[in-house]
């Protein structure tokens, strides 16, 4: 679809997602190429961490910088495998948003939804470009350092010596597009999550529309010439049936995209306070104020902002669809007919419980979440700071 274009394209050339009518030509053989080189990199690269780990005898500050790296690249892995899985589920998300029920049918409708687009498309472009310069300072400091004392921009284990400059150019490069790689796989994916949480926003704030200028429709119809009761009746029934279906609709949306995303959801939960809190760590044990500092104070800013933009959007679907029920009490619905005013308080009712998405007992996206999130964090730093004391 055209708000989520960006992500999926993305995803596309990363070998990860395969659009539905690249089913053969040069379409299915450019895709299958992306598909056998780059999807494997950041598993290769995840592999080759955690080879270091097992195989090098480390220090607890190298060890910690290793892992932090590390949980945010198996994190990634574990998206893109999810975005495999539920392929057929993220294509029924895609094509729902697109039946007659969630799409405009006049100008201010078309207006909402334009306006739910460019807001998606802007968290997109933002979040690509702040991720990518985090992913590009990372990739800066090798060039800077003495020819004999050079290091990968993340550490890895690898079956040779590459401390010889040419052995390590060619050792850099293959790190290097895979960091490009596995950035453009994390923030293509979770930008794929915020537009369907703001999709679901703005299904909302169209059926509120609906409801709001039904009355009003009506009473016009009602006025013209040789416009009968039964007529009058019967498109108040089609007009109030349309919108409790679209009710019905997004909340049958909000469950597909929680049985799609769970597992990536439960990911970014953990691994956000995990990461938060060992990047924490890095910046602290940092005395200067050097290359080295000012990437991890990046990579630091978009874990916070990554997590932040999944409480805050889990938040706003929360609130959006409290907010259903007082905005429709709000509209001229004793106008209506007393059968319709039952329906309208049984939708009414039903929005008395608003969606949470929330993912197992625990993993609930909310503004409140957020909080314990940093608060967990600056727990596992304290930790953190302990257990480096008493090396």
């Amino acid at each position: 679809m055209q708000s989520l274009k960006v992500s999926f394209t993305i995803l596309t050339y990363c070998g990860i997602w395969q659009p539905i009518y690249w089913t053969s030509g040069w379409h299915r053989t450019s895709f299958n190429f992306c598909r056998v080189v780059f999807r494997p990199l950041p598993y290769l690269l995840a592999s080759a961490q955690l080879a270091r780990i097992a195989l090098v005898d480390m220090s607890f500050e190298e060890l910690t910088e290793v892992i932090f790296i590390l949980l945010s690249i198996v994190n990634i892995c574990c998206k893109s495998v999810s975005i495999l899985m539920r392929r057929a589920d993220l294509i029924k998300l895609t094509k729902m948003l697109g039946i007659v029920s969630a799409s405009p049918q006049d100008s201010d409708e078309f207006n909402i939804q334009h306006q739910y687009h460019q807001f998606i498309r802007y968290v997109t472009l933002s979040s690509l470009v702040l991720v990518e310069i985090t992913a590009i300072t990372f990739l800066i400091p090798p060039f800077f350092q003495p020819e004999n004392n050079r290091t990968l921009p993340f550490k890895i284990w690898l079956p040779y010596d590459y401390s010889m400059d040419k052995l390590f150019w060619i050792t850099y490069f293959p790190e290097s597009i895979t960091i490009i790689l596995a950035s453009l796989i994390s923030v293509s994916s979770n930008t794929l999550i915020f537009g369907f949480l703001i999709e679901a926003c703005g299904q909302f704030e169209l059926l509120n529309h609906r409801f709001m200028t039904m009355p009003l429709y009506i009473e016009d119809f009602a006025k013209g010439e040789k416009i009968t009761t039964y007529e009058v009746c019967k498109l108040e029934k089609q007009l109030l049936s349309r919108n409790i279906r679209h009710h019905t609709f997004i909340f049958e949306f909000v469950d597909i995209f929680k049985k799609t995303f769970s597992s990536a959801i439960i990911g970014q939960y953990i691994v956000s306070s995990l990461v938060i809190s060992t990047s924490v760590y890095q910046l602290s044990t940092n005395t200067t104020m050097d290359v080295v500092f000012f990437t991890n104070l990046l990579y630091l800013m978009c874990m916070l902002l990554e997590f932040f933009l999944y409480c805050w959007f889990g938040n706003e679907l929360t609130v959006k669809s409290e907010d259903f029920g007082r905005k429709v009490f709000r509209t001229n619905w004793l106008a209506l007919s007393t059968k319709s005013n039952k329906d309208i308080f049984v939708a009414m009712l039903r929005s008395s419980k608003p969606i949470i998405v929330s993912t197992g007992f625990f993993a609930v996206l909310s503004l409140e979440s957020f909080m314990k999130i940093i608060k967990l964090s600056f727990s596992a730093f304290n930790v953190l700071r302990t257990a480096s004391d008493y090396q």
